[in-house]
């Protein structure tokens, strides 16, 4: 009916837009933080795996170098998610 878009849709036009409005620099700490969310969303088998735990360290990392080159990014409650997992 047009008036609901499926997700296709909607990425599509989300694509459209952030190339024609967005810069690139934004682009580019959109995609960084999207791969943070990922890391979120990932269900975890085993915690106490070693795999797991350096999963998490490899995030905080991540999340420590995006806060270094990007000062006014606030992803303290993404550190303190996977701080909170560590053994």
């Amino acid at each position: 009916d047009l008036l609901h878009p499926n997700k296709f849709a909607t990425d599509y036009i989300w694509d459209k837009f952030s190339n024609a409005k967005l810069s690139n620099q934004c682009l580019t700490i959109m995609k960084e933080v999207e791969k943070l969310n990922k890391a979120r969303a990932h269900r975890i088998r085993n915690v106490k795996s070693e795999n797991n735990q350096m999963f998490i360290k490899t995030n905080i990392e991540k999340i420590i170098s995006l806060q270094r080159k990007y000062p006014h990014l606030n992803l303290n409650e993404d550190e303190s998610y996977f701080r909170e997992q560590l053994i």
